[in-house]
């Protein structure tokens, strides 16, 4: 037999999802399995649209940490007094919803071995007019959710863009992991070695610490490059320096060469040598500057002693 899920509900779980992208479906539930289909269910096609059987319940799973909490889900659609809602199961309660045989949106307990503590049931009206109204559900968002989805941890069993931007960046770290949106066994081992080079708690759960860890990781990544180059165009600007402040010893050594002067200029005569000669020569012309009175004088008596 062919089944559907009612549309309305179909419509409530888009905005579920798009409020929480993140979310395990691990309790996710609209057709039910042999054990609903033996007793009385919505769960099971009864309802009939033509030849097609109409699933009119939904179940949503519990994960506060990717977006849903139940509770609240629960609390804002009966806040909301929505005219579709048959009933809705959570957490060990039950509530009707208008026009049933009890009391309209009042929590009482709910008998069944099942007390919905992993997900949510919701219920909606056997008429077509009710279970096939797509109109928005009317709930805000981040009433459902403990965190938010940009808070959001990713665990094993998260799946979507946020899990596939987390493999495509350990991979650039340096991984083997595969990009697939898919947090498996092996993203979780990955994560878990991640988190152990870098001093974090080792859970493998990618929560805000090691999403943030990740991030600067691969920030610092792209700025290598840019460092490198800046670090190999400041020692050529050092050498420029180095070059412009020395040069002129340079060619004074240049032109005394290895120790000798002008390569062979000046006799032959090394550097050194040239330096001792002119200081000598120096020292002599101070001597006969300082002195030139008593030489004359010398030389006088010299002379008229040869007289």
């Amino acid at each position: 037999m062919t089944w559907r899920l009612a549309r309305s509900l179909g419509r409530l779980r888009e905005q579920i999802n798009a409020a929480a992208p993140l979310r395990s479906r691990a309790s996710d539930g609209t057709i039910g399995d042999a054990a609903h289909a033996s007793r009385s269910s919505d769960h099971n096609p009864w309802v009939k649209d033509g030849a097609t059987g109409v699933v009119t319940a939904l179940d949503i799973t519990h994960d506060p940490a990717a977006g849903v909490d139940i509770q609240k889900l629960a609390d804002a659609l009966v806040a909301s007094k929505d005219r579709r809602i048959k009933y809705i199961i959570c957490n060990g309660r039950i509530v009707s919803g208008a026009g049933q045989k009890q009391p309209a949106w009042k929590w009482r307990a709910y008998g069944g071995s099942n007390p919905h503590s992993r997900h949510i049931h919701i219920s909606v009206k056997a008429s077509k007019a009710r279970y096939d109204d797509e109109r928005d559900w009317r709930f805000d968002t981040a009433e459902i959710a403990e965190l938010a989805p940009s808070e959001s941890v990713l665990r094993h069993g998260s799946h979507g863009p946020f899990v596939k931007e987390l493999q495509e960046n350990l991979s650039r770290l340096g991984y083997v992991i595969r990009a697939d949106g898919r947090f498996g066994d092996e993203t979780d081992r990955v994560v878990r070695m991640f988190q152990r080079q870098k001093g974090l708690k080792v859970d493998g759960w990618a929560g805000p610490r090691t999403l943030d860890a990740v991030g600067r990781a691969i920030a610092e990544l792209a700025a290598k490059p840019k460092i490198e180059a800046a670090r190999e165009n400041a020692k050529e600007q050092a050498a420029e320096q180095v070059e412009q402040k020395t040069g002129w010893w340079q060619n004074v050594t240049g032109f005394f060469g290895a120790g000798s002067v002008g390569g062979g200029l000046l006799w032959g005569v090394d550097w050194q040598t040239l330096v001792v000669i002119t200081g000598a020569a120096i020292l002599v012309m101070l001597l006969i500057v300082l002195l030139r009175r008593q030489i004359v004088a010398a030389v006088r008596d010299i002379r008229e002693g040869l007289a």
